[in-house]
């Protein structure tokens, strides 16, 4: 196989991602179409929907999610039998998905918004397999996501829900995965129900190919990429360091997600940059690797962790590392109580999701899925819950391959946009807590992924930013949280074609 060739030299920017206008989808006739229409959230809407996609014409199967429920023992969601039939030659090609949860954003966050979130999302996961089974066999179709979120239309970031981004994210990577089908999300707001229903028969059946495009109750939007400006690389006085709260005593910092890539690049640095006493607790909780069937012995510390050790007790931080899943409710609510009994607060947590394997919907178990959207989503949650009120920092380090147009990562971004929103929510009703979500690029690991995904990913252009440069930047994103927008994306600059850029071509490369 010819060696690829080498990557034109590149800049890193930042960015964030805002809802602009846009124009309404290019309706195509429901005449004829086969449609299950699945009701994720009890209420009127998916009955609504049914009734006017059949007076459009189509052929429409109801499903209520409640028969998806529940496990099997081998760790999969049921599947009826009219989900079954989304892989035969005469069965639907279109699903039309309604979560439509009513005052659910009004509720402060919680560990229950997550629970809820990953229940619907392993439904919907088992539903869309046998729907992209049936468009590998048949023909393509879509997927319409239709929720009541409001967050484009509502205003204050506390109603924002993230349960609905979850769904976006799930969308546009299944839109990288199945580019010939339409999948779109479809924000109705508090648009009255048979007035929002009666809307989305009348605009027609989206054509194929038509993707990341909503329907709010201001109309219709889509999601491009501004440019920001670090405009200040010293540390603004409001805004805490990534490991300042070392040096107060009895506080302490958790760390989920490892210590590799940009996190241990980030710890590292940070800590050589400190001076002083430091008699604050670094904890680096690691999760096991994950396993069908967990073994019941410790798992043994990986390398990357005593290197890690290593260079942080070098710098004069006291560090402990503790292999736990933090997705384990009471293994991590027994965290946050031992914290309290050893007299410490734990002021800060760094949330380091990864990447996840690209595998499309089709070829990926279900467990490993499920559990892929869960260490972002639950893990979240739970290192919330241990922090308790004492938090002032938190930051959430999630994958920019996620939303960079690549196939095979559906659970990486549907987790990757709750966690995003999440955040955004967290800043809002929390004045106290710096809170940041960041989507990296790929690291540069040589030799650690080989995976086809990312060789694809690596021959598409300069993708890689290197430790040092992965440092500084999630250095002066940090020191300057409280000024830039909760949800950041760094990308190399110019940025490839599956990214729309709402801004002119930059110079510069890393601060």
């Amino acid at each position: 196989m010819a060696e690829p060739a080498p990557a034109p030299t590149s800049h890193f920017r930042l960015f964030t991602p805002t809802a602009v206008p846009a124009g309404p989808w290019a309706g195509v006739p429901w005449t004829g179409v086969s449609v299950l229409v699945a009701e994720a959230a009890a209420g009127p809407l998916a009955g609504e929907l049914a009734r006017e996609l059949a007076l459009a014409g189509a052929r429409v199967q109801a499903l209520d999610v409640v028969e998806l429920t529940g496990r099997r023992t081998d760790g999969t969601a049921p599947v009826p039998r009219q989900a079954r039939s989304l892989t035969e030659a005469t069965g639907p090609r279109w699903l039309v998905w309604v979560s439509a949860r009513g005052g659910t954003g009004q509720a402060p966050l919680s560990s229950a918004d997550g629970a809820r979130t990953l229940a619907e999302l392993a439904c919907l996961r088992a539903l869309v397999k046998e729907l992209a089974e049936g468009w590998e066999r048949h023909g393509p179709g879509g997927l319409l996501l239709v929720t009541a979120a409001g967050g484009r239309s509502g205003g204050s970031r506390a109603r924002l829900d993230p349960a609905g981004a979850a769904l976006a994210g799930f969308a546009r990577a299944l839109g990288d995965e199945y580019p010939s089908v339409a999948t779109l999300l479809v924000d109705v707001g508090r648009v009255p129900h048979r007035s929002a229903a009666r809307r989305i028969a009348l605009m027609g059946r989206p054509s194929g190919g038509q993707h990341t495009l909503g329907l709010s109750a201001g109309g219709c939007w889509t999601t491009r990429l501004t440019a920001l400006l670090l405009t200040d690389r010293d540390q603004g006085p409001s805004t805490p360091g990534l490991l300042d709260a070392l040096r107060e005593p009895g506080a302490a910092i958790l760390v989920s997600g490892g210590t590799t890539g940009i996190v241990g690049d980030a710890l590292g640095a940070a800590a050589e940059r400190l001076s002083g006493p430091l008699p604050g607790k670094l904890m680096l909780l690691e999760r096991a690797p994950h396993v069908p069937e967990r073994r019941r012995h410790r798992p043994s510390r990986p390398p990357a962790a005593r290197s890690a050790l290593n260079r942080l007790r070098g710098t004069g931080v006291t560090v402990d590392h503790e292999v736990i899943d933090v997705c384990d409710v009471r293994a991590m609510r027994a965290l946050g109580e031992r914290l309290g009994l050893l007299g410490l607060t734990a002021r800060t947590v760094l949330h380091g999701t990864g990447s996840g394997h690209p595998f499309k919907l089709t070829e990926k178990p279900a467990e490993a899925w499920e559990d892929t959207a869960a260490a972002r989503i639950a893990g979240f949650h739970n290192l919330l819950d241990a922090a308790g009120d004492g938090l002032r920092l938190a930051v959430v380090h999630g994958s920019g391959s996620a939303s960079a147009g690549l196939p095979g990562r559906t659970d990486s971004a549907a987790g990757d946009e709750y966690l995003a929103t999440a955040v955004s929510r967290l800043r809002a009703e929390r004045r106290d807590v710096t809170a940041q979500c960041v989507a990296w690029p790929v690291r540069d690991h040589t030799g650690t992924d080989e995976l086809p995904c990312t060789q694809r990913l690596e021959s598409t252009g300069p993708w890689h930013l290197d430790p040092d440069t992965g440092a500084r930047w999630a250095t002066a994103i940090t020191a300057q949280a409280r000024t830039l927008p909760a949800h950041v994306v760094l990308l190399s600059v110019p940025l490839t074609d599956q990214a729309a850029v709402d801004c002119a071509p930059v110079e510069g490369g890393a601060p």
